[in-house]
C-alpha cells in the first residue's frame, strides 16, 4: 500500500505529520500508540514537567492514558488545527478498557 503520510520537520513544534497524497474522507490513517498507563501514573510521571509544550499524553478513557513518550509512533507529531482534516476516534474494547485504542481518521 502506498504511503499516505510522512513525518517531517515543522515550524510549529519541530516535527509534524503531513499528507503525501490526496486521502479521501473516512480513512483510518494511523493508530495513536504508546504505553498505556493509569491517570494516576500520568499525574505522577509528568507533574509540573510539561512546560515545554511537548506532551504526548492522550486520554483514552476515565481510567487510562496513552503515553506516546514511551513506545509512541508518528501519530504523536500530528498537530491540532483550527480547520482540522482529521479527528481522533476512540474505539472501545467491549471488555477490557485498557485495550481501547485511538485511531486518527480523515474527515475530508
Amino acid at each position: 500500500m502506498p504511503r499516505r503520510i510522512a513525518t517531517r520537520r515543522s515550524p510549529i513544534h519541530g516535527n509534524g505529520v503531513f499528507a503525501v497524497r490526496d486521502i479521501p474522507a473516512g480513512v483510518a490513517l494511523i493508530q495513536y500508540r504508546g504505553r498505556v498507563i493509569s491517570q494516576a501514573q500520568a499525574d505522577r510521571r509528568y507533574d509540573g514537567t510539561t512546560g515545554s509544550g511537548h506532551t504526548f499524553l492522550f486520554i483514552l478513557n476515565d481510567h487510562f492514558v496513552i503515553d506516546a513518550n514511551h513506545e509512541g509512533n508518528a501519530a504523536r507529531w500530528i498537530n491540532h488545527s483550527c480547520a482540522p482534516n482529521c479527528e481522533a476516534v476512540i474505539h472501545e474494547h467491549p471488555i477490557d478498557r485498557r485495550r481501547d485504542r485511538v485511531l486518527i481518521e480523515t474527515k475530508r
